[in-house]
C-alpha cells in the first residue's frame, strides 16, 4: 500500500544563482583576486531550465531545441550538406568531445551528408569520431548517402 501527503504549501527549493551573487568571492584567497567577465549573446550560451514541459518557456524542450538549433549552426558552418526536415526540429546532438563551441568541426564535417538523426560522438576506445556510432563511410552506406 502506497501512502501519499499532498503538501499544503510549496516545498521545493530553487538552486539558482544570479551574477551578483559572485562578486563576494572575487576577492577570496583562492580567487587570487582573479575577477572577469564577458559579454555573451545570450541565445548561443544560455538556456535556463527552471521548469517544467507544462511551462511556456525555460523548460526541457526548450533547452533542448535551443541546443538543437546551436548544433545545427555549427553543422552548416563547418559546410556539412544536411537532409533534414525543415518543418520539424531535427534530432541532432554533438558531443561536447568532439566540439565545445563549434570549433574544429570543419575538418571532418565540410563537403560531407548527414540525415537525421545523427549523433556525432568521439569513441574513447576507438580514438575516433563516430556519426550514429559508425566511422563516416560506414554511416554512408547505412543511410544511403
Amino acid at each position: 500500500m502506497v501512502f501519499t501527503k499532498k503538501p499544503t504549501s510549496n516545498n521545493g527549493i530553487k538552486l539558482e544563482k544570479f551574477i551578483f551573487d559572485i562578486f563576494p568571492f572575487s576577492n577570496a584567497s583562492w580567487a587570487k583576486g582573479n575577477f572577469a567577465i564577458w559579454e555573451v549573446l545570450r541565445k548561443e550560451e544560455f538556456s535556463p531550465l527552471k521548469n517544467g514541459d507544462d511551462a511556456r518557456s525555460d523548460n526541457p524542450t526548450t533547452c533542448r531545441n535551443d541546443l538543437i538549433e546551436q548544433h545545427l549552426k555549427w553543422l552548416k558552418k563547418a559546410g556539412a550538406n544536411l537532409i533534414f526536415n525543415e518543418n520539424s526540429v531535427p534530432k541532432l546532438e554533438i558531443s561536447s568531445l568532439v566540439s565545445y563551441n563549434g570549433e574544429n568541426l570543419e575538418s571532418f564535417l565540410n563537403g560531407k551528408s548527414f540525415k537525421e538523426p545523427l549523433i556525432i560522438d568521439y569513441d574513447m576506445k576507438l580514438k575516433k569520431i563516430t556519426f550514429n556510432g559508425l566511422d563516416y563511410d560506414e554511416y554512408k552506406s547505412k543511410c544511403n548517402l
